[in-house]
């Protein structure tokens, strides 16, 4: 189950094509890991568009949210190879906001699993 929550009025000023693979990465994340549901989330903080993916699945763990931001990185060798992929997605997520001048936060989601949120500029007010 995948919820979609938009605040009216939400732009982001990002490169097309580079905002929509972050947020496709961050979104294929979450449906891997969650047990069930997933939420994604466009608000606007200040100058900031925040977009945020939650999910219901085992979460990151405190000590382990720098690493898997780190390109090859997986948490776990069993719940990488299993679940297929390099450990690309979150390195790659990073790389794009911080080109983008944004920033990447890793936390718990209140669905219980992770939640990743990313930071972008605001379009022109």
């Amino acid at each position: 189950e995948v919820e979609l929550k938009l605040s009216p009025g939400v732009q982001a000023f990002a490169d097309q094509r580079l905002f929509l693979r972050a947020i496709e990465n961050l979104l294929r994340n979450a449906v891997k890991y969650a047990d069930g549901k997933v939420r994604l989330e466009f608000t606007k903080e200040g100058g900031q568009i925040c977009v945020a993916v939650h999910d219901d699945g085992p979460g990151i763990p405190q000590d382990m949210r720098d690493k898997v931001l780190l390109p090859f990185y997986r948490l776990e060798a069993d719940r990488g190879r299993e679940m297929g992929g390099f450990g690309l997605g979150l390195a790659i997520v990073r790389r794009i906001t911080e080109r983008h001048r944004g920033q990447l936060l890793i936390d718990t989601s209140p669905l219980g699993g992770a939640s990743v949120v990313t930071k972008w500029s605001s379009a022109i007010e």
